[in-house]
């Protein structure tokens, strides 16, 4: 019920002169069968007569051809508002899956199996939402209309009949109900399968992870492990409709057998001359018109069923808030960032990433993560940016905690590099004023940021300057191949989009020399020294000489902080980051020993 009443509301928002065009048109063209039925009885009663009427032979027969043209002809109308209603629909709930997903405050929802098998089945419910609105919902009255226009006749003349029909309704409503039962939850169990499909099909779309494939030759591995997942789904999918087809078979058969012992009772009864010739013909019209409507209406009912349970599915995910309560704003940071007691971890069950991590950020310092791979540093930046939430402790913005404050504003004071930093297949001048939307392709401020990023040089040789395409598989608007960047000039472009904050209370530097020469990443610490010196900025880099100048360095292991202090005090006191400095510049220092 809640899907359906979610559906009207989306109609009725959409287009509700639309639809109620496609829905009287529908109606009309599946009742227009039934007086042209009639009018054919009479036309044949006439015919058999010893002196045909010849103009009422006219009146008849044209009058019975226009009816059925005409329900014809309404049908294929409907189908004019019911497009426009389909496409309607389709933006309205695409963009809803879209405002969805970028209006949960984490991003913890795309890390969880169980969601992405949600939020798959929404995205099902979104795109399945038009056809179960236009299609499925224009076929249902049209064949609600066709049985009852066709009901009025059997019921004044041969009512036995009319009960008859409508008890053998009951079953095939009985077994269609079980089957769209069972239909939802194969679709609801085989949304895993399909996520497998789309993640091997993305590997063999995608150019870096194609040519990795290529590498190694895993094609086929991977071709083999795709139709392995699918095939559990589409074969769970085939047993359904066997079972199915099986029992429509048997409802058919049924059906045949109360058709022909009807069919034998009226036509005996116009060897009797109890009745004429017509009436059998009409009965035999209102007959297969009924039963097959009957049909066709609990297989539409069954998948507007099966639809709008897949239906719920999306309005649950469109209706979550995940946390997005919060409307306090977040005020120029004036002190510093706390991190108290911060415990994490991904999952109930798995390890912990961070350990009652406790860590203060002063306003207008430079602060430095160092540690191994997996010590917590990025996973620490993620929550710093409420992309996860602490599992316990407290993070706080000048005392306030972070989970009253609105995410957004939040986001809005910090510049940001992310280790995993996007190629976006846009412009160079999007690419790079996507760091402050409020000025989405204002050329001097891209040009600005661009100069600080050390990337204005690149953009200036493009064939297009800011207007080229960066992209190798894309072409602009104007037909324009794209071009492709290298992994530095890509990572100076991030850098750049970051620079378009130039009033950001802390700048996160996520691995910033990832994928720069030596002469690029000594520019780069020589900029960020230079630049923007009133920030609190965060730096992390597993190179530790770039990190050497920082006012604070800050030592994570396993989850936890165990060093803090300045380069020379951290290097004096010959504790885990004086050995992993000393191990990092031995090779340099003395290239006949290895660490």
């Amino acid at each position: 019920m809640r899907g359906l009443v979610g559906a009207l509301r989306l109609v009725l928002r959409v287009g509700p002169l639309a639809g109620l065009a496609t829905l009287v048109l529908g109606i009309l063209s599946g009742a227009a069968s039934a007086p042209a039925a009639w009018l054919t009885k009479h036309l044949v009663d006439d015919l058999v007569q010893s002196e045909v009427r010849t103009s009422v032979v006219v009146l008849l027969a044209g009058g019975a051809m226009l009816l059925t043209g005409a329900g014809t002809a309404m049908a294929y109308l409907a189908g004019i508002p019911a497009a426009r209603l389909e496409a309607g629909v389709q933006l309205e709930t695409e963009r809803e899956l879209a405002a969805a997903c970028g209006r949960r405050v984490g991003t913890r929802f795309l890390d969880d199996p169980g969601q992405q098998d949600r939020l798959l089945l929404a995205q099902r419910g979104a795109h399945e939402t038009p056809g179960l609105v236009t299609n499925s919902a224009t076929e249902l009255f049209s064949s609600a209309a066709g049985i009852m226009a066709y009901a009025v006749v059997l019921y004044t003349s041969w009512p036995w009949m009319l009960a008859a029909l409508l008890a053998t309704a009951v079953p095939i409503a009985l077994i269609q109900r079980r089957v769209s039962r069972r239909m939802l939850a194969t679709a609801e169990w085989a949304a895993g399968s399909y996520r497998w499909r789309d993640y091997y099909t993305a590997l063999f779309t995608n150019p870096v992870s194609a040519r990795d494939m290529r590498l190694y030759g895993a094609e086929s591995l991977f071709v083999a492990r795709l139709g392995a997942h699918l095939s559990d789904a589409l074969e769970a999918e085939r047993r359904l409709q066997n079972r199915n087809t099986w029992g429509q078979i048997g409802f058919t058969l049924a059906n045949g057998a109360v058709a022909a012992c009807g069919a034998v009772v009226v036509a005996l009864a116009v060897a009797r001359h109890a009745i004429t010739v017509g009436d059998f013909v009409l009965f035999t019209a209102a007959v297969t018109v009924v039963q097959a409507r009957i049909v066709n209406l609990a297989n539409t009912v069954g998948h507007i069923w099966v639809s709008l349970g897949i239906f719920g599915h999306f309005l649950d995910f469109v209706g979550g808030n995940d946390g997005a309560g919060a409307t306090s704003p977040t005020r120029p940071l004036a002190d510093a960032i706390e991190l108290r007691d911060v415990w994490f971890r991904y999952d109930a069950g798995g390890d912990w990433v961070l350990r009652g991590v406790n860590l203060r950020l002063d306003v207008g310092k430079t602060h430095a993560l160092v540690g191994l791979n997996g010590a917590g540093k990025s996973t620490l930046v993620s929550l710093l940016l409420r992309f996860y939430e602490p599992t316990r402790g407290q993070i706080l913005w000048d005392g306030v905690d972070i989970v009253t404050l609105e995410a957004g504003s939040l986001r809005a004071r910090v510049a940001g590099l992310l280790q995993d930093h996007v190629r976006y297949e846009l412009s160079a001048l999007e690419n790079i004023t996507l760091g402050d939307v409020t000025r989405l392709n204002d050329r001097p401020a891209a040009r600005r940021a661009a100069e600080r990023a050390g990337v204005i040089d690149v953009i200036d040789a493009l064939p297009a300057g800011l207007d080229t395409m960066l992209s190798a598989r894309r072409a602009d608007d104007s037909g324009a191949d794209g071009v492709a960047l290298s992994g530095g000039q890509w990572q100076r472009v991030a850098l750049a989009r970051a620079m378009m904050r130039a009033d950001a209370d802390v700048l996160i530097l996520d691995e910033p020399n990832m994928g720069l020469d030596p002469i690029a990443e000594h520019k780069l610490h020589t900029d960020l020294m230079s630049m923007g010196l009133g920030r609190t900025r965060l730096l992390i880099s597993h190179r530790l000489g770039a990190l050497r100048h920082a006012d604070r360095i800050v030592v994570l292991e396993a989850g936890d902080v165990r060093e803090t202090g300045t380069h020379d005090q951290l290097m004096a006191t010959d504790g885990r980051y004086s050995r992993l400095f000393t191990m990092q510049a031995l090779p340099y220092t003395d290239p006949t020993r290895v660490a």
